[in-house]
C-alpha cells in the first residue's frame, strides 16, 4: 500500500465525528507516521450514515470529499430503503460530491438483487465493495452478492472496512481470492484515482 484514505463513520447518535475531530486526527497520525520514517500518504475523509442529520451536514460544508473528483462515501440504512433516496443523491452531485455508496453488498434489502443495485448505479452513483464480504466475513450471501456485483461490473472502488488487526488480517488472505484477481484484472478500479 502506498495511500491510506481513512473513513471513520459519521453517524449522530453513535459516532458524531466532524470535519474538525477527522483532519485533526489524521494531522496527528501524519506526524506520528514521519516521526516513525513510515513511508505512506495519508488521506481522510468519512463515511457518512444518511440518517437525519446528513443534508444538514452536507449544506454547511461538513463533508470532506476525497481527490479531484470530491469522492464523498455514504452509508445507506442497513435494514430498509432509504425514502427519497434519488433526491438525496442529487443534493450531494449538486454540491460537488461524487457519491460512492459502502459496501452495497451488504444492505439486507438488496443482498441477492442486483437489478436495486443497477437501479442505483443508473442515479449516477459509484460502489465501494468491503474486500472482507469476498471472504465471507459478513456471511455467505453477502460474499454470493459481492461476486455477482464484480461478475455484473458494477464494483468501482475497494475498501478494507478495517476496524481492527483481525480485519486487517484479512487484507492479506484477499490478495488470492479468485474474484479479487479478477477484479483488479478486469474493471478499472477508482481506488488509484483518489
Amino acid at each position: 500500500y502506498r495511500k491510506v484514505i481513512t473513513t471513520p463513520h459519521v453517524i449522530t447518535a453513535t459516532y458524531p465525528n466532524t470535519r474538525e475531530t477527522i483532519l485533526g486526527q489524521l494531522y496527528l497520525l501524519r506526524d506520528r507516521i514521519a516521526e516513525e520514517g513510515i513511508d505512506i500518504e495519508l488521506e481522510a475523509s468519512g463515511e457518512y450514515h444518511l440518517d437525519y442529520e446528513f443534508i444538514e451536514r452536507l449544506e454547511s460544508g461538513e463533508l470532506i470529499g476525497v481527490g479531484s473528483r470530491r469522492v464523498v462515501l455514504l452509508e445507506l440504512p442497513f435494514h430498509q430503503p432509504l425514502v427519497g433516496l434519488d433526491e438525496v443523491l442529487k443534493q450531494v452531485r449538486k454540491a460537488g460530491y461524487a457519491p460512492v455508496i459502502a459496501h452495497p453488498e451488504r444492505y439486507t434489502y438488496m443482498i441477492g438483487r442486483i437489478k436495486l443495485h443497477e437501479e442505483l448505479k443508473a442515479m449516477g452513483v459509484w460502489f465501494q465493495l468491503n474486500l472482507g464480504s469476498l471472504l465471507g466475513q459478513y456471511g455467505q450471501q453477502v460474499k454470493v452478492t459481492a461476486r455477482r456485483l464484480i461478475d455484473a461490473g458494477l464494483v468501482d472502488m475497494v475498501g478494507s472496512d478495517a476496524h481492527h488487526g483481525g480485519h486487517l488480517e484479512n487484507l492479506r488472505n484477499v490478495l488470492s481470492d479468485k474474484y479479487f484477481v479478477k477484479l483488479t484484472k478486469r474493471q478499472t478500479l477508482l481506488n488509484r484515482e483518489l
